[in-house]
């Protein structure tokens, strides 16, 4: 799925050269050719993308790392694979290469019009924020893109802790880290090192519904947002002030919801 839509440019292309890739290399599963040096380079090039992304894979189990941006060097393979299954199929293959260039025509079938709802989220807390005001940021790899949206003068934190630098994320170990940072004993320090008249905005992914947060690293963030959420809302000496995005227009990939809060 993530190499179809976010690579390839949507299912139906990935459907058009696969079809055309089984017709053109139907003949090498033959007796015939089973030997040949074409069927040798054919299942090299299987062998390629296809251990490449099984490695990458099993190292994600370690640490979350398996996302279609990482994914360029199997393109390659990728795209020289179908390329050549659709010049081996004939007629078959150029017409699915002309639907393949029809498809891609037509960028706004499967671009998101609105990737993430952080600039709204940004523009309306702005107004509200003042320098020294804490910013905790339920899904630690949006740290810096709330920063990008926020005004200056802010101190960050995530699930994970205190954050020193909001312009990056430090993905070192980052699912073993979240799951030893025990949401209580992570967020108390946080709240208490609030004065009186601070504010603490609370960003937090919109995930109910959504398909892609039953990976480890996902799971975790989505559980981990949860419990800070209720941690923050049962605090007597929190009063909420607003909330965003007070108009919700839709996110394919980076919603979210923020609610800032005073201390007393």
């Amino acid at each position: 799925m993530l190499i179809s839509r976010d690579l390839l440019g949507g299912d139906r292309i990935t459907v058009s050269l696969l079809f055309a890739s089984i017709i053109g290399f139907a003949p090498m599963f033959t007796k015939r050719f089973r030997g040949s040096r074409d069927a040798t380079a054919m299942w090299t090039l299987i062998v390629l993308f296809v251990g490449t992304l099984g490695l990458a894979w099993i190292a994600s189990q370690i640490t979350p790392a398996f996302v279609s941006r990482y994914f360029a060097p199997v393109l390659a393979a990728v795209l020289l694979f179908a390329a050549w299954g659709a010049a081996r199929a004939g007629i078959v293959g150029l017409v699915a290469i002309v639907l393949s260039v029809l498809f891609v025509a037509h960028i706004s079938n499967y671009t998101p019009e609105y990737k993430s709802d952080m600039r709204e989220v940004g523009g309306q807390m702005t107004p509200l924020l003042h320098p020294g005001d804490l910013v905790v940021v339920a899904q630690p790899e949006q740290v810096p893109l709330a920063n990008y949206y926020l005004p200056g003068g802010l101190k960050f934190a995530s699930t994970l802790g205190p954050v020193q630098d909001p312009t990056y994320m430090n993905w070192v170990y980052a699912l073993r880290r979240l799951r030893d940072a025990n949401p209580a004993s992570t967020l108390d320090p946080l709240l208490a090192s609030l004065k009186p008249g601070q504010q603490l905005l609370y960003v937090r992914p919109l995930t109910e519904g959504a398909q892609n947060w039953e990976a480890a690293w996902t799971l975790l963030v989505r559980r981990r947002a949860a419990q800070w959420g209720a941690i923050i809302a049962s605090d007597k000496s929190l009063t909420q002030v607003a909330h965003a995005p007070l108009n919700y227009r839709g996110a394919c990939c980076v919603a979210d919801s923020a609610t800032l809060w005073k201390k007393n």
